[in-house]
């Protein structure tokens, strides 16, 4: 009796817990339904860009840029050790004698500041707050520097960048005294870019915005690097020959062409620490695709006097022209990132019943361009290797309407 009686409670019990489930799943189910349409009726994130009345939503903008732009591992001489002429090389190992190197130093091209400019154009796409933008840079730059040398022990040039094994002037294979008394280089620089972010701004709190982004980085440069050592006087001595050396100059002549194209990220941040006033804040980072073209060319020129104390038939002078004795490129493909920092004071000033919004705004940029020295050694045949860098103010004014 007791079991029937349980048999046929156990299907009421289990429709009695099925129906309580059932209840429990559709309460849970409809505070879940009722916290996302709550959600939907909340801005989470405001939009913060710069919504204009009866606008078509379009900017434009100007930068004016006062930059120094320089490739690393351009040192093209250097004193401080003895030049390889017999004189410093009798008196370097005379340690007798108490002779010490005179404190030398390497010599780059000098610092330079150039102005340049960057323009903009964007577009706000009227969903969410995202906006669409791109923005061309323009920069120039020529540094410059030289050295002359001393006759004092240490004082005399030495090349940093080694001449071609050809060279008789420089690599001579015997007794050499040849002393370089002055030395210069230039670098040259054509740089331009193209950005183009698609992005959104938004509110984090009521006085700060931020805006991450992505798109694309696109670039073309080229870069020239003339290291000239020139008035090479001496003698190089072979057996009982003696060839004096006179007028003589070697001169490098470096091209580095590179494009490149990739992805860009990264983001802005403002904060608006009085009305109309804040300081922003703003940071990217890209990984771009592209080639390098780089080519070295070495030209050099000399007049040999050639004295043989045994047999004065050989004696001669030898007028040896310009002459190109180097001609070599290397082309290559390879991914290489970028670094964009960017720190200052901005200024917003709306207008015509905020039918249009005025921006200025000050402050200082840096850019890391890694491994972008590709100038390469003859003598070992490998990439110099140095980061093309750039710092310096930037003034951009901007017009939303």
């Amino acid at each position: 009796m007791q079991k029937k009686f349980l048999r046929s409670l156990t299907p009421a019990l289990i429709c009695l817990a099925s129906v309580a489930f059932a209840g429990q799943y559709t309460k849970d189910n409809d505070h879940m339904y009722a916290e996302h349409s709550d959600l939907e009726n909340k801005v989470i994130t405001p939009n913060a860009s710069p919504i204009v009345k009866h606008g078509v939503d379009v900017f434009f903008s100007a930068d004016f840029i006062y930059w120094t732009g320089r490739l690393d591992g351009l040192g093209y001489a250097f004193t401080g050790s003895p030049s390889g002429t017999e004189t410093d090389n009798a008196a370097f190992v005379n340690q007798a004698a108490g002779v010490n190197v005179a404190s030398g130093r390497t010599s780059y091209v000098n610092r330079k500041w150039s102005p340049g400019f960057k323009v903009g154009i964007g577009l706000d796409l009227g969903h969410d707050g995202w906006d669409l933008g791109a923005e061309y840079t323009w920069f120039r730059t020529s540094p410059s520097g030289s050295i002359t040398g001393g006759t004092a022990l240490g004082t005399a040039i030495i090349a940093t960048f080694q001449p071609s094994p050809s060279s008789q002037i420089i690599n001579s294979g015997a007794a050499a005294n040849l002393v370089i008394a002055d030395a210069s280089a230039r670098y040259r620089l054509h740089f331009n870019v193209m950005d183009v972010s698609l992005g959104r701004n938004f509110f984090v709190s009521p006085r700060l915005t931020t805006r991450p982004h992505f798109g694309l980085k696109g670039t073309w440069q080229t870069q020239r690097f003339t290291p000239r050592y020139n008035n090479i006087t001496g003698t190089i001595t072979s057996g009982t020959t003696t060839t004096t050396i006179s007028d003589a100059f070697y001169h490098h002549n470096f091209k580095q062409s590179y494009w490149g194209v990739g992805i860009r990220t990264g983001m802005d941040t403002s904060w608006q620490f009085i009305q109309s006033f804040g300081v922003y804040g703003n940071w990217a980072l890209s990984a771009l695709w592209g080639q390098f073209d780089v080519n070295r060319r070495d030209t050099t020129q000399s007049t040999e006097t050639i004295v043989d104390t045994e047999n004065s038939s050989n004696d001669a002078t030898n007028v040896i022209l310009p002459s190109r004795i180097v001609d070599v490129t290397n082309r290559f493909h390879t991914l290489s990132p970028v670094l964009e920092l960017a720190l200052g004071l901005r200024y917003d000033y709306w207008f015509s019943d905020n039918d249009y919004r005025f921006r200025i705004q000050a402050g200082w940029e840096e850019q890391i361009w890694f491994d972008q020295n590709q100038l390469f050694d003859i003598q070992i045949l490998r990439p110099l290797h140095g980061n093309l860098i750039f710092q310096g103010f930037t003034l951009k004014v901007r017009f939303d309407f």
